[in-house]
C-alpha cells in the first residue's frame, strides 16, 4: 500500500485518478487542530498499470510546489521531486509484480 499525504485543496487534482481506478484508492480524512492546514491521505493500492497515470498527477503537484508526502514500506519522502516520485512508484510497481 501507498500512501500520499496531499492538502485537503488539492484533492481536486486527483480526481480523475480517483475516478479511474475506484477499487484501488481510498480517502483517509483526518481531523486537523483549529487553524491547521487540513491534509488527506490517499491510500492506493496500485497496479503496475497506473503508476504511470499516478506519476503524472504527482509530478504536476510537485511542479505546482504543493505539499506531496509519499510514504511506502515505512519510509517517507518529504519534499519530493519529481526524480524521487518516479523512483518510489517505479520500487512500488516492481514490487507489485512480484
Amino acid at each position: 500500500m501507498l500512501l500520499i499525504e496531499i492538502a485537503k485543496s488539492d484533492l481536486p487534482m486527483f480526481d480523475q485518478f480517483r475516478s479511474d481506478y475506484p477499487s484501488d484508492v481510498e480517502l483517509v480524512e483526518t481531523d486537523q487542530f483549529d487553524g491547521a492546514v487540513e491534509f488527506v491521505h490517499l491510500l492506493v493500492d496500485l497496479a503496475p498499470v497506473a503508476v504511470g497515470s499516478l506519476a503524472t498527477i504527482l509530478v504536476q503537484t510537485i511542479q505546482s510546489r504543493k505539499h506531496v508526502v509519499v510514504k511506502f514500506q515505512g519510509i517517507e519522502v518529504r519534499g519530493i521531486s519529481e526524480t524521487n516520485a518516479m523512483k518510489v512508484l517505479s520500487e512500488y510497481a516492481g514490487k507489485k509484480k512480484k
